[in-house]
């Protein structure tokens, strides 16, 4: 398993997009493996709320992005 340094997009063989993950996310064959599943099973791009469903488990998938006072979105752990 290796957890992700950078972002990594993941595109199908038409360059769609299928997913985009986070940094800090757990990557390897079982986690690619079921993105695909899941990919082929929606036919469309999977969003954050599909990756945390699909990961419940992934710390990095736990940031959300939280309003301050100007209304600006930063990231902070929940």
């Amino acid at each position: 398993m290796v957890k992700l340094q950078d972002p990594k997009v993941i595109t199908d063989i038409n360059q769609d997009l299928v997913c985009i993950l986070p940094i800090g996310f757990d990557f390897d064959d079982r986690a690619w493996d079921i993105i695909w599943q899941e990919y082929d099973k929606q036919e469309k791009t999977l969003s954050m709320a599909d990756l945390k469903f699909l990961f419940p488990d992934d710390k990095s998938l736990k940031i959300a992005l939280q309003p301050d006072e100007k209304g600006h979105k930063w990231c902070s752990d929940n």
